[in-house]
């Protein structure tokens, strides 16, 4: 018999692992229920981070809630979806809002494998010709606006940022989600110490494609936040899409480029930096 207690994750782990619960099994219970990584849904986060897991019961409109299976525990936590850039299931990539349509079609009575979970599907052809056709009404329908989203993000091997990830979703007048093209500029705005007022320290301009799914790599040219301490750290990104039949669409987010720590404040107050050597400052 198969035996569960609930403990309270340790504290350090921040609010996601709060909220999780870690239910403790008998190895023989879970022995049978392994499954590889590519039957785990992996949800990539907008700061680049990712989070993998099968698919729990609790998954509602707010969050998607993943568990993993150890030999002798199962760890289950929620992950907002307002947070997942992109979904990742058997090897095929979902928008956000398609595999939150899919999830929900098909969440289990209960925890469950990639197996189960296809099992209660009892199409998944169907499941997969609705979430098709939603796509396709999505390209076909009018952008009457952008909504914009951002985040500062490393790209290589170094420690320090290497530009800003930009998220673009279409929309339509009714608000619902279409497919975002066309011609891209963006602007990144700051306030300049020097100069005593706000700027442009970035520009980029570039085709937005369908194939890009929205997200687009700015990476910085003039600026280097975390070392050019006369840029300020909070910025305005702002995005302008020429598109067919759609016309010149624009939309602003706000964003932290540079790391908000107690640490990096202290080393900026005694050395004028906010890197170490170590790390590439200078």
């Amino acid at each position: 018999m198969t035996t569960k207690r609930f403990i309270e994750p340790p504290k350090c782990l921040g609010a996601p692992a709060l909220a999780a619960i870690v239910l403790l099994t008998s190895t023989a219970a879970q022995a049978g229920d392994q499954v590889g990584d590519d039957e785990r849904i992996t949800a990539v986060l907008r700061d680049g981070s990712s989070r993998l897991g099968e698919l729990d019961a609790r998954t509602d409109e707010s969050n998607l809630w993943l568990f993993r299976r150890g030999r002798s525990l199962v760890l289950s936590y929620p992950v907002a979806w307002r947070e997942i850039r992109e979904v990742v299931f058997f090897g095929r990539r979902y928008e956000v809002a398609d595999f939150r349509r899919l999830a929900l079609l098909v969440r289990p009575d209960k925890s469950i494998t990639y197996a189960d979970l296809m099992r209660r599907a009892k199409s998944v052809r169907n499941v997969d010709r609705r979430v098709a056709d939603s796509a396709e009404s999505r390209r076909a329908a009018r952008m009457s606006s952008i909504h914009v989203s951002g985040w500062v993000t490393n790209w290589d091997a170094d420690a320090e940022a290497d530009g800003v990830a930009l998220n673009i979703e279409g929309r339509d007048a009714q608000g619902n989600a279409v497919e975002a093209t066309g011609s891209l500029r963006v602007v990144l705005l700051a306030y300049n110490s020097r100069t005593k007022r706000f700027a442009e320290i970035e520009s980029w301009a570039q085709p937005l494609r369908a194939s890009q799914e929205g997200v687009v790599r700015l990476p910085f040219r003039r600026v280097r936040p975390e070392v050019d301490l006369h840029v300020g750290g909070d910025a305005v990104l702002h995005a302008q899409l020429a598109s067919p039949g759609a016309g010149v669409l624009r939309g602003s987010t706000e964003l932290r480029i540079r790391s908000t720590s107690r640490l990096r404040d202290q080393l900026q107050l005694s050395t004028g930096a906010r890197m170490l050597p170590a790390e590439g400052g200078r």
